[in-house]
């Protein structure tokens, strides 16, 4: 029985001028070399880094491994954990994770195996927790003001930054934070946009443009002439004429 080779799902790229590796993915690789994916590190351990990683004082090495240990909590049940990543992304410009890592999307498949998209969501949990702590500190309400679950904050998204804590500290004296689901703070999160005058952010849903007939057919007609390619020459002319003649009832 064949046992399958396993790869590393990181190679080593020596940094110049500096102390350390580079620990890149695959994808990173290739992208660092020629902007391709490769099944293999094209790269190899002897490829140098464009750019030196930053060098990580004492204090920082610390700092980076005590968040690192907050997200491996457990992201759906710790609301430190979101914080914790939107730290590890945002101190000092990407400091922490660039000191093993070229590109944020790498770092966090390699450390977490978490998505970027999943990954962007997790920050932006963790950038409204700050916007709430410090909206309580600017209120009378201060304890038990934090959601249960960061699901909840979705809908606090649709509002622009230093307007999604003061909602969410709007909507707790009435409700309290165990009881404020998802689909109450949408409610919540509309009724305040209005009463204060906020605009609310929407995705945007891509615009594909139509294709006309003559696109949609035009696939099949050139797959059917390739189809007389072997044909004789006096069967092929005859047929390639009736395609032609279809193609221009599309004009």
């Amino acid at each position: 029985m064949k046992t399958k080779k396993k790869h590393s799902k990181t190679v080593p790229v020596t940094i110049p001028n500096g102390e350390g590796m580079h620990q890149l993915s695959k994808k990173a690789a290739g992208r660092m070399l020629d902007g391709r994916t490769h099944d293999e590190f094209p790269a190899g351990s002897g490829y140098v880094a464009p750019l030196p990683a930053p060098v990580l004082t004492t204090g920082e090495k610390a700092k980076l491994e005590e968040l690192e240990k907050l997200v491996g909590v457990g992201v759906t049940a710790s609301l430190q954990a979101t914080v914790a990543l939107h730290e590890i992304k945002n101190y000092k410009g990407g400091k922490l994770w660039q000191a093993t890592h070229r590109f944020w999307q790498d770092y966090c498949w390699d450390k977490w195996g978490y998505k970027r998209s999943y990954a962007a969501d997790l920050v932006d949990y963790g950038q409204i927790v700050v916007e709430i702590k410090a909206a309580a500190k600017k209120t009378s309400v201060i304890t038990d003001i934090l959601p249960t679950n960061p699901s909840h904050l979705r809908p606090l998204k649709a509002l622009p930054e230093g307007e999604r804590g003061k909602c969410w500290v709007s909507l707790v004296p009435e409700n309290g934070p165990k009881e404020l689901d998802e689909k109450k703070v949408k409610v919540g999160t509309a009724v305040y946009a209005k009463k204060n005058e906020v605009e609310l952010t929407k995705k945007e849903k891509k615009q594909h443009p139509k294709k006309t007939q003559k696109e949609k057919a035009a696939p099949f007609l050139i797959a059917l002439k390739d189809l007389t390619v072997n044909m004789p020459v006096a069967v092929k002319d005859k047929i390639e004429k009736l395609l032609d003649q279809v193609e221009s009832l599309f004009s």
